[in-house]
């Protein structure tokens, strides 16, 4: 089975499986993609894995970097890569999983960071020091390209207080103009989910034209709404909830902003409207389900910031997985729901972060990841980054680690785990950039050991929901 990215990246299909996939989609040879890689920068993600590495990249990295990157010192036959963005690789999510002995693993080292992970710092720094807000600017718009029709939204900017949206060629097809100042603008911040997008194109109801769903950020806490827009501009809805929830004891009242959106793929059957609204201030997030007219389907809330939203199918059902950051434990989370029962509100022992005025129900399935010592040594949280559907019904999670130095710099850091059919913990790979700066921490005194058995067993530490509290999961021996 597969995952599909909701916002049309980070699918199976745009994972691009080692050099011979990543040259075919750029048009050239192997040697020059990783010369590119070298010395132009090209993002090329890398796991650890006994006796080599495992070699990947994203379709919608490899575009963006093709738009920007410095090829003026390259030979006049390297300028043009003429095959970029029209390959169809058809490859599964990469990663393998631990021996047969533990199912935590330490990566091999490798030349590059798991996850590109000076690129994610140095885009990160900035856009983290608030409440994980990105804040980026697009790219020119794309190149065409045969799929995409003529004079349909296919990129989009932001300006001052304006919303401008492109055709595939670049043309200026309208303009929305706001009665407020936008942050200049929020597309997507590296360091957080990676499909964690404000902007979505997508032919939402099957007519054959694209409308644009913009998470508008403003600068005062009651501008940030959801807006939907016809493929001409016009206006179809603005999703604003002014309802209060109660946490606990504690009363949390609007305005909610809208913080990151999502769509079901143009093929589902059930298209849906996947917003993500925040309180801003405090940990309460809520999942809003709408119909392709902004009219609300259904909820459910989240005790901590929600970063990441994928479809797919499972058992032969579609199920939909929420990463989050979980306020109560400091580390990820991931609710796993029947995608046509998306309602409730997230688990807690601690009845502070346990929603009391929310819709009945929950995820039929909900997991907690631990922090690292490298969180409490560095002040951050962790979070669910990334999660699809992987073999037999398996799945596939990146935990993303957050965490910073006493000098203020941001490092970032992916662990990932790997579950069977029944939600058993099969495998954790750490990848050589977390044990680059445990190591650095140490050798600081920032933290008092070197990475050891004992880190190992903290990260595989995975708790269930068991209806009553969080359960250590059992730890299951891995085939290869």
């Amino acid at each position: 089975m597969t995952t599909t990215d909701l916002q049309g990246n980070r699918r199976p299909e745009t994972r691009l499986s080692g050099w011979k996939e990543i040259s075919a989609f750029l048009g050239k040879g192997v040697r020059t993609a990783q010369r590119w890689e070298r010395t132009l920068k090209m993002p090329v993600h890398r796991i650890g894995h006994k006796g080599g590495e495992i070699v990947f990249a994203y379709a919608d990295e490899l575009n963006e970097w093709l738009r920007t990157a410095p090829f003026d010192a390259e030979p006049p036959d390297e300028l043009a890569p003429h095959g970029a963005g029209q390959a169809a690789a058809s490859t599964r999510p990469v990663g393998e999983v631990a021996g047969q002995d533990d199912p935590v693993r330490v990566a091999e080292p490798s030349r590059r960071g798991w996850v590109g992970i000076s690129g994610l710092i140095a885009l990160g720094v900035l856009a983290m020091a608030a409440a994980h807000v990105g804040i980026g600017r697009l790219r020119a718009p794309s190149a065409p390209t045969p799929a995409v029709a003529s004079r349909q939204p296919a990129s989009w900017n932001v300006t001052g207080n304006r919303l401008q949206t492109f055709d595939a060629s670049g043309t200026l097809l309208w303009e929305h103009t706001f009665d407020f100042d936008l942050i200049d603008s929020a597309t997507r911040d590296k360091n957080m989910g990676t499909n964690a997008a404000k902007v979505v194109q997508r032919d939402l109801d099957g007519d054959g034209t694209v409308e644009t769903l913009f998470a508008a950020t403003g600068t005062a806490r009651t501008t940030r709404e959801l807006y939907g827009f016809n493929s001409d501009g016009a206006v179809r809805f603005v999703d604003r909830p002014n309802d209060p929830a109660v946490f606990g004891d504690t009363v949390y009242e609007p305005p909610w902003m809208a913080y990151r959106v999502f769509a079901s793929p143009a093929a589902a059957p059930a298209p849906a409207i996947w917003s993500v609204v925040m309180h801003g201030l405090w940990f309460p997030t809520r999942l809003r389900q709408l119909d392709a007219r902004g009219r609300l389907i259904s909820e459910y809330w989240s005790n901590g910031y929600i970063e990441s939203v994928h479809e797919g199918t499972r058992h032969g059902r579609p199920v939909l997985l929420v990463g989050a950051t979980s306020n109560e434990s400091h580390g990820g989370s991931l609710a796993i729901f029947d995608r046509d029962r998306v309602t409730g509100s997230a688990p807690a022992a601690d009845g502070r972060y346990t929603c009391r005025t929310c819709p009945q129900g929950g995820p039929q399935a909900f997991l907690v990841f631990p922090p690292s010592c490298l969180e409490r040594a560095g002040g951050d949280q962790a979070f669910v980054a990334e999660a699809w559907v992987e073999g037999e019904d398996g799945l596939k999670v990146l935990v993303r680690h957050l965490f910073r130095h006493p000098t203020k710099e941001l490092f970032v850091t992916d662990v990932a785990y790997t579950f069977d059919r029944h939600d058993q913990l099969v495998g954790v790979e750490v990848p050589k950039d977390y044990l680059r700066f445990h190591g650095r921490f140490t050798a600081e005194g920032l933290l008092d050991h070197a990475f050891g058995a004992d880190d190992q067993r903290e990260l595989g530490r995975v708790r269930r929901w068991n209806g009553t509290e969080f359960a250590a999961m059992e730890r299951i021996a891995v085939r290869r």
